[in-house]
């Protein structure tokens, strides 16, 4: 609910979950945003995980933007890819690429069948 809203920026999160294979679940985005040029918005989250423990959190934005609203989402999150922000590049990058290959030779396997 509101007005025609626009806006680019990045966001910071936080949950109480252990770890980013917690989150592989839907969730029930709600909160506000709203700026005039400087954009900002913030979003309490809930995660109701397949064992049906809840994990808490919350979100916040910040652009350039022009609105305002009121929101509830009810996004479903899957982990494409992921990796420790202590590993080493190099390693981060390989497999990055072993992945992207397996998932390619997936879909022309799949593609052929």
């Amino acid at each position: 609910m509101g007005l025609l809203d626009a806006a680019i920026g990045g966001y910071f999160s936080w949950t109480n979950a252990q770890t980013v294979f917690d989150l592989e679940s839907r969730t029930l985005i709600a909160g506000v945003s709203g700026g005039y040029k400087w954009y900002v918005g913030a979003d309490l989250l809930t995660i109701q995980t397949d064992d049906w423990r809840q994990h808490f959190g919350f979100q916040l934005q910040a652009g350039l933007g022009v609105g305002i609203d009121m929101h509830v989402m009810v996004p479903e999150t899957t982990t494409l890819f992921s990796f420790n922000i202590n590993d080493n590049p190099l390693e981060i990058l390989a497999r990055y690429l072993l992945y992207k290959v397996s998932v390619n030779t997936t879909d022309a396997t799949d593609a052929c069948e």
